[in-house]
């Protein structure tokens, strides 16, 4: 089949908002998850942006390493080939965009049609035209590693420990999959939609370890099971929790704001974030590798 031209592409060349309108009309799949799609390519925005170096400018959203095995390969991005296969027919459809417009444009447009906010998004990034600029494995959070790894992650592209929290939040959507991460079961009990339930469970309920064979996971009586290392070992320690708490207690839109606050700061390659506000150090700090584990969607 010969590939589409410009001619016959179903929209104008730097038409966004006519790519913004066929991705919101895909999210909803029955047959997928919780019936939404809409967490998926959150998360495949997010790891195509999450390997950006600020040190070395390189890695980050520009180039969609990931239709390359040397990234799209990295157990790290287990799943997310469903990601990209759903949006393959938009590319097809609109063949004047990149594809690390596309995936970006995808987590953001996702947010807002999930109930979050409208998050600042522009275009201009390109596609690599082989593997070789593609970024090293290795740069990506490993859910099973504690609070020291997640800052050095998170550090190199430049943001700080509440810009963690923060992007963490986005936890609220979505769900583990045991042939991806080994874990299994959703993050909140409202995984379609935005909000601060991630913190919200993790503060207000019980937690006891799941009795399986399966990566240390905690569970609870409302929700079934969710994981989370760093965080959740340090709430069960006592240690940071009143000053997140009182922030929930404060309504969601602090974390929100934060949130997409972080997810803006990702999609341009891990800017450097302006605040450099320490609070929230300590949510992190107890996390320790023998007492949790966290898995990836």
């Amino acid at each position: 089949m010969a590939p589409t031209t410009q001619k016959e592409a179903a929209s104008r060349k730097g038409d966004y908002d006519a790519v913004r309108r066929d991705i919101a009309s895909i999210l909803k799949q029955p047959d997928y998850d919780d019936g939404s799609i809409g967490p998926v390519l959150v998360r495949l925005a997010w790891h195509a942006s999450g390997t950006y170096d600020k040190e070395s400018n390189t890695g980050g959203s520009n180039g969609a390493g990931m239709r390359y095995e040397c990234e799209g390969g990295d157990p790290a991005n287990a799943g997310l080939e469903h990601a990209r296969r759903f949006l393959e027919p938009i590319k097809e459809k609109h063949p004047w965009i990149t594809y690390a417009d596309l995936w970006t444009l995808a987590g953001v447009t996702a947010i807002k049609e999930m109930g979050g906010p409208e998050c600042a998004w522009k275009p201009g990034r390109t596609d690599f035209v082989d593997d070789s600029k593609c970024p090293p494995r290795g740069r990506l959070p490993d859910g099973a590693l504690a609070a020291d790894h997640l800052r050095h992650v998170f550090y190199r592209m430049g943001f700080n420990d509440q810009e963690i929290v923060a992007l963490a939040g986005a936890h609220s959507m979505g769900r583990c999959h045991s042939d991806r991460s080994g874990f299994e079961g959703p993050w909140s009990v409202t995984p379609t939609k935005f909000s601060n339930q991630y913190y919200k469970m993790l503060t207000k309920f019980k937690w006891e370890k799941k009795p399986w064979q399966g990566p240390i996971q905690f569970k609870n009586e409302d929700l079934g099971e969710v994981d989370d290392a760093p965080y959740r070992y340090g709430a069960h320690r006592g240690q940071g929790v009143p000053p997140l708490r009182q922030e929930v207690r404060r309504g969601p839109r602090g974390v929100l704001r934060r949130l997409c606050k972080g997810v803006c700061e990702a999609d341009r390659a891990g800017r450097r974030a302006r605040r450099q506000v320490r609070e929230c150090a300590d949510v992190l700090a107890g996390g320790g590798r023998q007492e949790g584990a966290g898995g990836q969607e």
